[in-house]
């Protein structure tokens, strides 16, 4: 169209001029000025939408590769974690704390983490330290708070000062399967739905004092959190530790080549004071914190900020 009209407005300007011709030229004039304009906008246009366009392939382009790496990351996760589930499946019960050791190192390996602290509170006690026991070469340093000795503990009754509860349980646990399962059967209910409110009383004879005292605010909210989230899909964890507690642990405590720290209250009724006194005198180049004043709860409620500034003075 624009090569028509200007071959039209150059025949106009050939013509004689006359009142009329210019105003028809003007008028040409001035709607091939409007053309030229609107053919202008309209290329700005396109390449507006062509570097939106662009931008938005890119941006999608980004966003899918984005999702894949995520996707294939996840893979990798959910295999490792298949092939750990796998092992400890089919693993005998004593090589639990062992096979959990290896679980973590394997999981620090995925997320590249060179260097790790190892923390075990009263059942993760011997986790952490099979932990340390296994990566000498990445573990800082372990600490178990209120954390089981070895069963049995030469040197020490495993379950004087225990309350009645836990003795009932792990004599069950040492009496097998078929005599622990009934204790979980009967307990996993009060567990699996305890609230901040009444978390006190479902410990029973298992607290004092001591520990009932520390047992309100955010600290009790967190304990009921916990149990509700580890017991909900059924009790076969709680099951397999307290089987793994009451037979060979799968490594030797001498064999602990990095700083551990124990602590240990007086007032604990679930692992009493003596486990803490005999893995003090029993793991080489141990530190340990024997509290008169604390009990099992207490002293993660009350001393944890110590527990971590401790782990983080051996970096």
């Amino acid at each position: 169209m624009l090569p028509a009209t200007d071959d039209m407005v150059k025949a106009l300007f050939a013509l004689p001029a006359s009142p009329q011709l210019t105003a028809i030229r003007t008028a040409v004039m001035r709607q091939q000025i409007d053309s030229r304009e609107r053919a202008r906008d309209y290329r700005f246009l396109l390449y507006g939408m062509s570097v939106v366009l662009v931008g938005l392939l890119l941006h999608l382009g980004l966003r899918l590769r984005t999702r894949a790496l995520a996707l294939r990351r996840r893979a990798a996760f959910e295999h490792l974690i298949a092939g750990i589930s796998t092992r400890l499946i089919t693993a005998r019960r004593e090589q639990t704390p062992a096979q959990i050791g290896q679980a973590l190192a394997e999981l620090a390996a995925h997320i590249g983490a060179d260097r790790a602290y190892a923390l075990g509170w009263s059942g993760g006690g011997p986790h952490a330290m099979a932990t340390a026991a296994a990566l000498p070469d990445r573990i800082l340093g372990a600490t178990t708070v209120g954390g089981v000795a070895p069963y049995p503990a030469e040197g020490i009754d495993w379950f004087e000062g225990m309350g009645p509860e836990n003795i009932e349980e792990f004599e069950a646990a040492i009496a097998g399967p078929d005599q622990l399962i009934p204790f979980k059967e009967r307990n996993w209910p009060i567990f699996r739905a305890v609230t901040a409110a009444d978390v006190a009383a479902s410990f029973g004879d298992l607290i004092d004092h001591v520990d009932e005292s520390s047992l309100t605010g955010e600290f009790a909210e967190y304990l009921a959190a916990i149990f509700r989230e580890a017991l909900r899909e059924g009790y076969w964890g709680w099951f397999d530790d307290d089987m793994a507690f009451v037979r060979p642990w799968g490594f030797d405590l001498h064999s602990i080549l990095v700083p551990v720290h124990v602590w240990q209250g007086g007032h604990d009724r679930m692992v009493p004071f003596a486990h803490g006194e005999w893995l003090a005198a029993n793991i080489p180049g141990v530190e340990s914190v024997l509290s008169d004043e604390d009990g099992h709860l207490s002293i993660e409620h009350r001393r944890i900020g110590d527990v971590h500034a401790w782990l983080l003075e051996r970096y």
